[in-house]
């Protein structure tokens, strides 16, 4: 049907298809050599090895710029000596592609050779807005290859490098790229094997970028004041909206570094600080933060998971909070034992004079 004349078929999503293997994958292909109308091609969970997924690579290639193909999804199971189907993604890439969007991820971890295999075509791709490599395992040598295959990229609006082992000297490699990446938007660092340094390197990209507005360091060891450098960067004119922080080993301090930026200016949407080892003084630097900018803080959503605080804490954040008109969700469970229903429903109690925020205890 792909190869027929005429065909108008522009998205094909074989998501969680496991009866799609190789022999599909490389009918498909032959296909696609032909085809010009398919702008969307999904291969997420699939039965597929590297095999058929060069062969997917090698048409791609074959096509170069006459390819329509924009939104490109490969989620494969890639043998460690299977670094075809990358090599022959990057060559599509000097082709012409023009992709827009492209995830690639694995369930074995990517050789350095492999990963720079990929990355070295992504500098041929300046179409590129959305890039997600979660879970391809790279290390820090496979960051210094994404640098290079990012820094021209002005346009990336994504990027996606989730659950990769670049550490802090990966990060500080990607630094300089992301900086020059003006309309970046998204960044997702989690569990990347970060370290209280790499608040550090960011800081500078949160100080100075007008476009990022999410930034997820979520599951990295930060450490007790790991936050306080990218709280100290966040000001009024900060672009950044969503920030999730949460089981970064964060202790109170960071929480009230967190309190002090919004009480200087900075109007976060979302503020995740879930599993933050909290004390009273610091629930009472964030309780006084939420009060003093009131209707002024767009807040919509504030989790406080799982950080060790107190009915009588609770109850002053909840109440801090509920003066926030633009709230929506407040995430608190996790703060009192099970047993300890009578404090729950006083707590509901406080928030029902706001039976729109949705609130878990």
């Amino acid at each position: 049907m792909l190869s027929a004349e005429g065909c108008a078929l522009t998205r094909l999503d074989l998501t969680d298809n496991f009866r799609v293997g190789d022999e599909v994958l490389e009918s498909l292909a032959a296909a696609l050599r032909q085809n010009q109308s398919l702008s969307d091609l999904q291969f997420n969970s699939c039965n597929v090895s590297a095999k058929g997924a060069a062969a997917l690579a090698e048409a791609l290639q074959h096509s170069g710029a006459r390819s329509g193909i924009r939104h490109l999804v490969l989620f494969i199971n890639i043998p460690v000596e299977g670094a075809a189907p990358l090599a022959a993604l990057a060559e599509a890439m000097r082709s012409g592609l023009a992709l827009r969007h492209l995830q690639v991820g694995s369930n074995a971890p990517l050789t350095d050779a492999e990963f720079a295999a990929l990355a070295a075509g992504l500098s041929h791709c300046p179409t590129l807005r959305h890039l997600s490599l979660q879970g391809c395992r790279f290390s820090e040598t496979g960051a210094v290859a994404l640098a290079a295959g990012i820094s021209a990229h002005h346009s990336l609006t994504e990027l996606n490098v989730r659950g990769n082992s670049i550490g802090d000297a990966g990060l500080a490699a990607l630094a300089p790229a992301l900086q020059s990446c003006g309309q970046l938007r998204s960044l997702d660092l989690g569990y990347c094997s970060l370290a209280a340094l790499a608040a550090t390197t960011l800081a500078p990209l949160l100080q100075s970028s007008r476009s990022l507005t999410t930034l997820r360091l979520d599951g990295n060891s930060l450490g007790a004041g790991g936050a306080v450098a990218l709280a100290d960067a966040l000001h009024s004119e900060s672009a950044l909206q969503r920030l999730h922080v949460n089981q970064c080993g964060l202790h109170s301090a960071d929480a009230a570094a967190l309190a002090r930026a919004i009480g200087r200016g900075w109007s976060p949407l979302l503020l995740d600080l879930s599993r933050c080892d909290m004390d009273a003084q610091s629930a009472e630097s964030l309780a006084a933060a939420l009060g003093q900018r009131g209707r002024s803080l767009p807040l919509e959503m504030l989790w406080l998971a799982t950080c060790q605080l107190q009915p009588e804490q609770l109850e002053l954040l909840i109440r801090a909070a509920l003066l926030v008109p633009a709230l929506r969700s407040l995430y608190m469970h996790g703060n009192l034992r099970f047993a300890d229903e009578l404090n729950k429903a006083a707590l509901r109690a406080v928030c029902g004079v706001r039976p729109n925020v949705h609130l878990m205890l």
